[in-house]
């Protein structure tokens, strides 16, 4: 019953502000791919993919988007590429490279959505927080943490946070930004129900929302595919630690509420 009331309200989220065409940062995976599937039954969508040539992405969503049938751009980076453009996003919105380096797919992605003649972009994020994507979600429970409260907190803060480092980037290239997964509606009633409904497990994260993509029609390889943030699955992240590995080696992904 919670799946089928979530599916309705993804199709309201992403049919709400939907262009003619849209392009959107594919990694295979189930959010990127639920909203892909939604958008396509209306509008012009382009997939597309920045990953390294062996990265996990790359791999997922050229299978993925062979069973969705949806054209599909892919960017190979190299090192070198990965690097200098690292160094541009530090300059559009300079901070620790945890974060600078979420920045880096998404300038590639960006680049090839305008050369295609694309001027929005949908994006996953909120996914994570809406439906308890992340596994330190299960850390901050064992801890004793109120994780009803942080998520709201999170969910709320998100546009101005990560998001805001991803609306710079698509900026550069005068393109807007669409977060169908923090549409008010949506995330609303998701963080009403209790966490029991949407509490999966650290191996089968986010199940509520996997059962909503399985009803939409989502194929089962994109649905069933473990979560990789895109700084991973795209490969950036380890070049990049392997570049500047001294000053982040321990640093934690955890969000720091101020309660």
């Amino acid at each position: 019953m919670h799946a089928q009331k979530i599916a309705e309200l993804l199709k309201e989220a992403v049919y709400a502000n939907l262009p003619k065409k849209v392009a959107v940062p594919f990694s295979g995976g189930l959010d990127s791919a639920t909203l892909a599937k939604i958008a396509s039954q209306k509008a012009e969508v382009l997939l597309i993919t920045a990953g390294t040539e062996k990265s996990a992405d790359v791999k997922a969503a050229r299978e993925v988007a062979g069973e969705m049938g949806l054209p599909h751009e892919t960017v190979i980076m190299d090192k070198e590429q990965i690097l200098s453009t690292y160094e541009k996003c530090k300059k559009i919105m300079p901070g620790e490279l945890l974060k600078v380096e979420l920045m880096v797919p998404l300038y590639f992605v960006c680049e090839k959505a305008r050369e295609r003649g694309f001027e929005t972009i949908m994006l996953g994020s909120g996914a994570e927080e809406v439906f308890i994507g992340y596994g330190r979600y299960f850390e901050y429970l064992e801890e004793g943490m109120d994780l009803q409260k942080i998520l709201s907190w999170e969910v709320e803060t998100l546009k101005e946070r990560d998001c805001k480092r991803l609306d710079a980037v698509a900026g550069e290239f005068g393109i807007s930004t669409l977060y169908p997964f923090l549409y008010q509606p949506l995330s609303s009633f998701a963080l009403s129900l209790p966490l029991s409904a949407r509490l999966g497990s650290r191996k089968n994260k986010k199940p509520l929302l996997r059962e909503a993509a399985k009803l939409l029609g989502v194929p089962k390889t994109a649905y069933t595919r473990p979560k990789k943030a895109m700084q991973y699955g795209s490969g950036v992240h380890k070049i990049l630690l392997k570049e500047f590995g001294e000053g982040v080696k321990g640093v934690s992904y955890r969000s720091n509420p101020p309660f």
